[in-house]
């Protein structure tokens, strides 16, 4: 018995340590939906998610057949990848993030700290035919439920979520703008190519992680202001607290911050 169980572990150890390929639903928001992709490569992760919207109030913006994007989906910045490149999901060291302000591309050093997971909860969830456990941790300015299988043990989830003893299946936040990931399909071995350019991606400037927040508050800050001079004279006008776009609210440097 013994040596069968211990034959099914490094069974099931192969069966993991090849590629593996997830792809999420991703809604930022009741009315965006991206798809995320996910790959991982024995300790590496690479998250890659489109700019551009793939759905907009039930609305298809981007079609993945033909690569055309719906004219009520163009911005006047052309579309890229939100890319993460996590090379090491067991541990807790910086990640490679390449992100966008207005149009340049930047390579962005972010020291991601720790997510403290709290998995002493008995709730059990199916999703598709996993069985799934509830864990919860704070993140970043927000709180998260995530949902995870021991079925695929290996420690990593969407965006640069990792640390539980299972794939994260389902993510969702709380707070003013809730995110959700959903996972719609997984793939292992995965045996396709990884759509990744690091010639490109070696190419653009690095700035720090706090360097680039910097610059990303300012630019949403002046738009803001730009909005509030357009309004007709007279108009009341109500103060409004500045709240981040996106996943991150709060940095591990913004200890005081309310």
């Amino acid at each position: 018995m013994k040596k069968f169980l211990f034959i099914l572990f490094l069974f099931s150890q192969f069966i993991y340590s090849q590629e593996i390929y997830v792809k999420y639903i991703y809604n930022s928001s009741p009315t965006v939906q991206y798809v995320e992709n996910l790959y991982i490569s024995r300790n590496t992760k690479i998250a890659i998610t489109d700019s551009i919207p793939y759905k907009r109030k039930g609305i298809e913006l981007f079609n993945d057949n033909d690569g055309s994007i719906n004219q009520v989906s163009k911005s006047k910045y052309p579309k890229f990848k939100k890319i993460i490149i996590d090379k090491n999901i067991k541990g807790y060291e910086a990640v490679l993030e390449i992100n966008q302000i207005e149009n340049t591309n930047y390579q962005i050093i972010d020291e991601i700290p720790k997510i403290n997971w709290n998995t002493n909860h008995t709730d059990i969830k199916k999703i598709g035919k996993y069985n799934c456990r509830k864990a919860t941790a704070e993140y970043r300015g927000n709180n998260y439920i995530a949902y995870y299988t021991k079925e695929i043990p290996i420690s990593a989830g969407p965006y640069k979520f990792k640390g539980l003893p299972g794939l994260i299946l389902e993510l969702e936040s709380d707070g003013i703008n809730k995110q959700h990931w959903l996972l719609t399909e997984i793939e292992f071995p995965f045996k396709g190519e990884i759509p990744l350019n690091y010639n490109y991606i070696r190419k653009l400037p690095i700035i720090t992680k706090k360097a680039f927040v910097e610059k990303a508050d300012k630019k949403q800050r002046e738009e803001y202001e730009i909005r509030e001079s357009k309004i007709a004279k007279g108009a009341i006008s109500t103060e409004v607290t500045f709240y981040r776009l996106g996943i991150e609210q709060k940095y591990e440097w913004e200890k005081n911050k309310k």
